[in-house]
């Protein structure tokens, strides 16, 4: 019974608690009138709801492009990811040096339009006769003379090596060196002349001065002259005189197995180009030397998505192309990287 009592008197408690909060924290009855509702009508619409996220884009259509010539790009107009259209330049090669073969193509042309000229003939006839007096003299092999002179030549180079292996002998040594001193005496001489007039006024015109100019090169020459005899050859001059001895005998071996066959087949092929070069002049322009420059004046054809214009640009169409550089779009507009085949 007790314990009845105490949960009532709690129960009391708190709903008096609450009332007192109630009118404590309640709106007052004038706040409560000014309160109004909003009515709003309810319709269908869409959410719209945005995710945001990292990845990779794929295209839905891959398109291949390339230029059907090799050549330099010089101008892009457009730039990667652009939106571009059919027909729209997308990039261009520098025609320069196309548009100088197209110049010698049409000259070549013109020179093959025009025939065979009576003085390219007469030159053609003339290298011919050439080619065949070389032929007959190879194969009429090395004259007599040619060999006795290139063995003299051998000789020569031969004597004048074993004179520098050899040394001088004492004879030619002594000579030398008179020479030297019969010099020597003449510049003594000469000096001691020129030292008596060397007062004078005039004393670069006088006959002293010439004969002691004259004796001093004459002594010089004469100081070489022994040095050299005296102190014997070098190993570069031995090498040198050597090295003239193998020439020699290099020309007297090839004088004497002349021709070889090689030299003759060589011969044989100039006379044989020169005649063909003859008959094509008197023969004129064939059907297919005519045709060559045609090509060349003929601009290529486009074969891909994209074809060159005459400028040298790319367009895109909507041909079929087998190689180039994917361009990679989706949609009627194409993100296109314009890049070919080009280099």
């Amino acid at each position: 019974m007790k314990r009845v009592i105490i949960v009532a008197s709690i129960i009391v408690l708190l709903l008096a608690a609450g009332m007192v909060g109630m009118a404590l924290l309640g709106p007052s009855p004038a706040q409560a009138d000014d309160t109004s509702a909003e009515a709003v009508v309810i319709q269908p619409g869409a959410l719209v709801s945005a995710v945001k996220a990292t990845g990779q884009l794929e295209a839905r259509t891959e398109v291949m492009l390339g230029f059907e010539i090799n050549g330099v790009v010089a101008e892009v107009p457009v730039e990667r990811g652009q939106a571009v259209r059919a027909g729209d330049l997308l990039a261009r090669l520098d025609t320069a040096e196309a548009e100088l073969q197209l110049a010698q193509a049409e000259v070549n042309l013109a020179d093959l339009k025009a025939g065979t000229r009576a003085e390219d003939i007469a030159a053609s006839q003339a290298a011919l006769r050439n080619a065949q007096v070389n032929y007959e003299k190879i194969a009429a092999g090395s004259r007599a003379e040619d060999i006795a002179a290139a063995e003299a030549s051998l000789r020569s180079a031969r004597a004048s090596y074993n004179d520098l292996a050899d040394g001088l002998d004492e004879d030619e040594i002594t000579i030398a060196a008179a020479n030297f001193r019969a010099a020597e005496v003449a510049l003594q001489t000469a000096q001691r002349a020129y030292d008596k007039v060397a007062y004078a006024d005039n004393i670069g015109e006088t006959p002293q001065a010439a004969e002691l100019e004259r004796a001093t090169i004459e002594y010089e020459s004469a100081k070489s002259n022994y040095n050299l005899k005296a102190s014997g050859a070098t190993k570069t001059q031995l090498a040198v005189g050597w090295s003239q001895v193998e020439q020699a005998q290099a020309q007297v071996d090839k004088l004497k197995n002349s021709p070889t066959p090689e030299e003759l087949a060589m011969a044989q092929a100039q006379v044989d180009q020169a005649q063909a070069q003859l008959e094509k002049l008197k023969n004129g322009p064939t059907a297919t030397d005519l045709a060559w420059p045609r090509t060349r004046l003929t601009r290529p054809a486009a074969a891909g998505k994209g074809k060159p214009d005459r400028a040298g640009g790319w367009h895109r169409d909507r041909s079929q192309h087998q190689g180039g550089r994917a361009a990679r779009h989706g949609g009627g507009h194409s993100p296109v990287r314009p890049v070919g085949s080009a280099h």
